[in-house]
């Protein structure tokens, strides 16, 4: 911002204020030199503008692709079901596995590395000794 300066006497205002009324003025010797209410007026309304940053938009923040848990639930019960006919079938299904292939399921419904048939889910059952599945050869 530039100085604020009294024309007569080339020194510097210094702004004063009292309760809402203001006003410029400087010291010369012993005396106050004033400026004119008009021009305090006008350099204030200039200044206002300049001084008073607009205010940010706020940028939209991204709706999470979960709500209220609801893709932790759904694949803790598919991997429930694949846990049940891994059981019925013979295989040996533990509570660390059942929690690792929820996690492959929420990751996927969330859209976190999100793959093709051949993904991670698929591996997945394959290494826990899950009943084979097949795969479309493209």
């Amino acid at each position: 911002m530039t100085e604020h300066y009294c024309n007569e006497h080339n020194i510097a205002f210094v702004k004063h204020t009292k309760g809402d009324k203001v006003w410029y003025s400087h010291k010369l010797g012993s005396e106050w030199c004033n400026e004119p209410k008009e021009e305090a007026r006008e350099y204030e309304e200039t200044t206002t503008k300049e001084i008073i940053p607009e205010k940010p938009t706020p940028k939209p923040q991204p709706k999470p692709l979960t709500t209220d848990g609801k893709n932790k639930s759904y694949a803790l019960s598919y991997a429930k079901d694949i846990a049940c006919a891994m059981i019925k079938s013979g295989k040996e299904m533990s509570t660390v596995k059942v929690i690792d292939v929820a996690k492959l399921f929420e990751d996927y419904l969330e859209g976190k590395g999100v793959q093709p048939a051949k993904s991670r889910l698929v591996e997945e059952a394959r290494r826990l000794g899950g009943v084979d599945i097949k795969e479309d050869s493209q």
